[in-house]
């Protein structure tokens, strides 16, 4: 069958905590019409999606540095617990990061302050680090941050989309997927 389909359709079957698959990542075309894979399987299942590019480099079991984007969004405490489930058995620093540009800078640092202090609070025993960038070209502010603070791995909430919206404005997760050699963990809203 359809790789994608039939990976899906196992994943409802067996019901895993997190699918992890490896993607060609940069040297993919952003708006291949086709799509990857690795893409279709982030849009459509339910279970968190670990993707891996082939050009990633493997450092090691150490402390894991994890990038989590936010758009201060009601999804990202479902996401942020399973984030935590997943890496329990790791030993992981975690900045949360919201990239947006300085009009909504009075809001943006005010939401994220009630996101660190519910952070601090419920899961007080983790190394938590929240952050606002002020950057207008998000992939550029993303970029950016990972090199600074040696990023492992990226994760973020993705949200189901209809094909209309899909065509013009590519989510996120796929710009990531495709233009990063960094391991991405997805979380879909909702789900």
């Amino acid at each position: 069958g359809v790789a994608s389909e039939e990976i899906i359709t196992k994943s409802e079957e067996y019901k895993p905590d997190v699918i992890i698959i490896g993607t060609r990542g940069q040297g993919e075309r952003e708006n291949d019409l086709i799509g990857s894979v690795t893409a279709k399987i982030i849009e459509d299942t339910k279970v968190p999606v670990l993707v891996i590019p082939e050009d990633s480099l493997y450092q090691g079991v150490a402390t894991i540095n994890i990038m989590y984007t936010t758009n201060f969004d009601d999804s990202d405490f479902k996401a942020l617990k399973k984030l935590m489930y997943i890496m329990s058995l790791f030993e992981f620093r975690l900045y949360c990061v919201h990239i947006g540009n300085e009009k909504n800078s009075t809001l943006d640092k005010a939401k994220m302050n009630s996101l660190k202090e519910k952070l601090y609070n419920q899961y007080s025993d983790y190394e938590i680090e929240c952050s606002l960038i002020q950057e207008e070209n998000f992939l550029k502010g993303m970029q950016e941050f990972i090199r600074e603070k040696k990023i492992d791995i990226i994760s973020l909430v993705t949200h189901k989309r209809n094909l209309i919206s899909q065509l013009l404005n590519p989510s996120i997760a796929r710009k990531v997927l495709f233009h990063t050699n960094i391991p991405f963990l997805v979380f879909h809203a909702g789900k």
